[in-house]
């Protein structure tokens, strides 16, 4: 989940003990404005995540589930 803040341009440190970490979280509405970086193409930085996706569905031909959980906007908001 934390890929998707990443190919936004914003930093996340993994912090022992504690966890994910934004060393400049966003914390105001302006913030969007200011610390995501808007000439990345979220998609074009996410292309591994999308081909690893895409071979292990076809790999898995089927015979069992491949994605158990999704986070969604909040759980990813909540983090940044």
């Amino acid at each position: 989940i934390l890929v998707i803040p990443q190919a936004l341009g914003m930093q996340v440190e993994m912090i022992a003990n504690e966890g994910p970490c934004f060393p400049q979280p966003l914390k105001t509405p302006e913030d969007l404005n200011t610390k995501i970086d808007r000439t990345r193409k979220a998609s074009e930085e996410l292309k591994y995540v999308y081909e690893a996706i895409t071979l292990t569905r076809h790999t898995l031909d089927g015979q069992c589930p491949l994605i158990g959980f999704a986070g969604a906007p909040w759980t990813l908001m909540s983090y940044m």
